[in-house]
């Protein structure tokens, strides 16, 4: 009987700690993939983005320009050798190509949306290197 019951306790604690694992720190959802009309070799790409509360994106980069709105929630834009900004929502930015950049957020979510004119069959982000 003692067995059953520390097998079951085991099971309940595994089954809570599967459902507190994290979400990803950032997701996102495709709103626009579109040609350009005259440039063949690069199209528009257009996402809502959500960085959950309390957590940092990768350090990455794009290999051109990225436009973004803040819809809700606010987010430090931290670019490599700049200052920190603090966007609400509301607020827009730009982030210069191939600059490494992350996105963090305190104790909401943030909901944005990403634009960008991007290189076909490219990776649409690198991660930095440590």
């Amino acid at each position: 009987m003692r067995k059953i019951l520390l097998t079951s306790l085991a099971l309940c604690a595994s089954i809570h700690s599967f459902a507190e694992e994290k979400k990803p720190a950032i997701s996102a959802e495709p709103l626009l993939k579109s040609a350009i009309t005259g440039i063949d070799n690069h199209e528009v790409l257009m996402a809502r983005v959500t960085v959950a509360a309390n957590s940092e994106a990768a350090r990455h980069y794009h290999p051109t320009e990225e436009y973004l709105y803040v819809l809700s929630g606010s987010t430090i834009l931290r670019i490599d050798d700049q200052e920190d900004v603090l966007l609400k929502a509301g607020m827009h930015a730009r982030i210069p190509a191939k600059m490494i950049h992350t996105a963090i957020t305190k104790e909401e979510p943030t909901e944005l949306i990403v634009f960008r004119v991007h290189p076909k069959g490219q990776p649409i982000r690198k991660l930095a290197p440590n």
